[in-house]
């Protein structure tokens, strides 16, 4: 796992996970279920509504990883990733 910073202040404001699907998901099976795609996600009509899905998705996912990274980030003696890490704007990919 990779910390993101501010340069300027120092604030971790994201982190990185190599071999996230390969070994991260199944490691975390809570991540697993939000990050998994269901028959009902599927049945989207257009790129509208996919867009919708997928900013919907994304707080819930980024919860999932914050929650099941918390040993890690204990280990490198950090708390807290900023102010209200959930309401960011993150990148998953």
């Amino acid at each position: 796992m990779g910390l993101l910073y501010d340069p300027e202040t120092y604030e971790v404001v994201g982190f990185q996970i190599e071999a996230f699907e390969k070994e991260f998901i199944h490691e975390h099976a809570n991540v697993g279920n939000v990050w998994k795609l269901r028959g009902d996600d599927l049945q989207l009509k257009d790129f509208g509504e996919l867009a919708i899905h997928i900013g919907a998705l994304k707080p819930k996912i980024v919860r999932e990883v914050v929650a099941a990274s918390q040993d890690v980030f204990q280990r490198l003696g950090i708390s807290s990733l900023g102010p209200s890490i959930e309401s960011r704007k993150f990148a998953v990919v």
